[in-house]
């Protein structure tokens, strides 16, 4: 019996880490996304490329204010490196969570961006930083 249900199950397999790589690197080119319009100031692109959740929950003056303020506190985005993922796969869509330790020009920062994977489109949830410079300076 169970040889019958083998080929079904590879299948499954790997139509699932295809959606996988998809999913990792779609998100990851969000991210870029998300540098550049950072880098250039504009945030309100960010913003209105944002999942609905985030954009019922925060008003665009407080996320746009947010990001001024990071970036007047950490300059712009030089490079990042990943330092891990999650991916939860459900009937309810996709969510993909990606950290980063991010050199930015006055110093470093860890982000955190969640996704949802919708169309074919990365959708942003939430973001978060962490730098003492959000603090100090």
């Amino acid at each position: 019996m169970w040889r019958h249900l083998a080929p079904i199950v590879a299948a499954f397999l790997a139509c699932a880490a295809c959606n996988f790589s998809q999913d990792m690197s779609g998100s990851a080119a969000a991210v870029t996304q998300f540098h550049s319009r950072f880098n250039s100031e504009n945030y309100p692109a960010i913003y209105a490329g944002a999942a609905a959740d985030l954009r019922a929950s925060t008003p665009e003056k407080d996320f746009t204010d947010l990001l001024a303020a990071v970036r007047r506190k950490l300059g712009i985005e030089r490079k990042t490196a990943s330092t891990g993922f999650f991916v939860n796969a459900t009937t309810g869509g996709t969510v993909i969570r990606l950290n980063y330790n991010t050199t930015f020009a006055e110093g470093q920062a860890a982000e955190e961006f969640v996704f949802r994977s919708q169309n074919g489109k990365y959708l942003l949830l939430s973001y978060n930083i962490n730098s003492p410079l959000l603090i100090t300076r």
